[in-house]
Order: C-alpha cells, then sequence, then structure tokens
C-alpha cells in the first residue's frame, strides 16, 4: 500500500488510527484521532512532545517512559490505557496500541502505525462494578452468590465471619455444604423454581464451621450477570 493510499485511509477512518514517523518525530493521526483529542484538523501533524502533554498527569509516570522507549527503539510495540486531556478541558480514558511497521538500516524502529480508542464508557462501567462490590462485602448481612451446580461463586466479609469459614474455603464449596435444608438432590428442583418465580424466600438454616445450625430466612434470587445465570441466597 502506498503512502498516499495509507494517508487517505487514515483521515477518513473514524476510528482513531495514527502513523508516527520516528526519526522525524511527527505523527500524522486520523480524524477519528482528532476528534477523540479534541484538536482540529491545523494540528494534524504533531510531535511526542504533544502526546506526552496531552496524556493525564497522573498517568504520565507509567506513559511516558514507554512513549520514549518507542522512539529509542527498546520496543517496537506497546498497549495502554490511560486517560486523555482533551482540548476543550474533559478527561476521556483511551486504549493506544502501536507496533512496528519500519526499521532503520541499524535495525531500530523507524516507524510505527496504532489505533486509539475511547474506552471511558468501559472505565466507568469498573468503577461502578468496584464500588459496588465494596458496598456489598462491605454488608452487615451474609450475601452468596451460587452457579447452576450449586456452586458457590461469591460471598461477602459477613458470611465468611458469621460462619466462620475464609472466602477461599467457601468458594469452594456448594450451597448444600453451608445448608444443610438444601441438600444436592433438591439443588435442580430449587434452581428451576426460582428460575421461572424469579425468586422466593424460604426458612432454612446455615451451619457454622463449628457445627452450629443458625435458623434463616433466606431469599433467593435469579439472575443473569454478563450471561451467566445465578442465583443470590441472603437473609
Amino acid at each position: 500500500m502506498n503512502s498516499d493510499r495509507l494517508a487517505l485511509i487514515l483521515e477518513t477512518a473514524t476510528d482513531g488510527f495514527w502513523d508516527w514517523d520516528l526519526r522525524a518525530d511527527r505523527l500524522f493521526l486520523s480524524e477519528g484521532y482528532r476528534t477523540l483529542i479534541g484538536y482540529s484538523s491545523d494540528e494534524t501533524f504533531i510531535d511526542s512532545v504533544f502526546i506526552e502533554a496531552i496524556v493525564h498527569p497522573d498517568d504520565r509516570p507509567a506513559c511516558v517512559p514507554v512513549i520514549r522507549d518507542l522512539m529509542d527503539g527498546s520496543r517496537i510495540s506497546a498497549t495502554l490505557e490511560y486517560r486523555i486531556l482533551r482540548g476543550d478541558g474533559a478527561t476521556v480514558w483511551v486504549q493506544a496500541r502501536g507496533t512496528a511497521v519500519d526499521h532503520d538500516d541499524a535495525g531500530r524502529p523507524a516507524r510505527m502505525v496504532g489505533t486509539i480508542f475511547d474506552i471511558t464508557a468501559r472505565k466507568r462501567n469498573e468503577e461502578q462494578l468496584v464500588l459496588m462490590g465494596a458496598v456489598v462485602d462491605d454488608a452487615t448481612d451474609e450475601i452468596f452468590w451460587a452457579d447452576r451446580q450449586g456452586r458457590l461463586v461469591y460471598v461477602n466479609r459477613a458470611a465468611c465471619e458469621n460462619l466462620g469459614y475464609s472466602r477461599e474455603e467457601l468458594l469452594s464449596m456448594t450451597v448444600s455444604d453451608v445448608d444443610p435444608l438444601v441438600p444436592s438432590d433438591r439443588w435442580p428442583v430449587m434452581w428451576e423454581t426460582v428460575r421461572l418465580q424469579g425468586g422466593f424466600v424460604m426458612d432454612s438454616v446455615h451451619r457454622t464451621r463449628d457445627g452450629r445450625d443458625i435458623p434463616k430466612e433466606i431469599s433467593v434470587r435469579y439472575a443473569s450477570i454478563g450471561g451467566r445465570d445465578r442465583l443470590r441466597l441472603c437473609p
């Protein structure tokens, strides 16, 4: 592919693409890239100093050394996730990938091309999941999640403390190990009932590590999380 055709593809692409001449330290940014970072087409050709400057200050210690390693040939490819300071003052999370496509006579990378994508929505979702997980883990009530086979796939801190098991121990157990009133041969029927009804409340017990049975009123709810069927069990 000749350089004129590549330039046309990069210029008209809706996603963020870049072409970096390492010898001249000049970058060609696609329209999608320029839109993402909030700078006009007048700034099509940009150098590494500009790229470093738009990296969020908190992310520069991790990103800038990689950029400089690419320039001096210490790296031939890289994938980074970091925040960019847009021209309008907003901040966006991006994932940037690049790889060398040309080398000089000494074998050092002379040209790199790559992509850049806005991952702000994904990062926000990840943050929300972390925050939600912290709230659930700090809840005073026991919370258990189980899969179709009855295996425990999540337990919060209260469940561990009240039953006397470590998290690792509980995650190697089944609902039947914790609740003797739900034997393994009853679990498939219970699973299907909850799946069809969406949930119900039942009287049961939780058995502690030292063998005590604690009466509980358990709320059982069905949920599909990331395409996986789960039951939530909590008092």
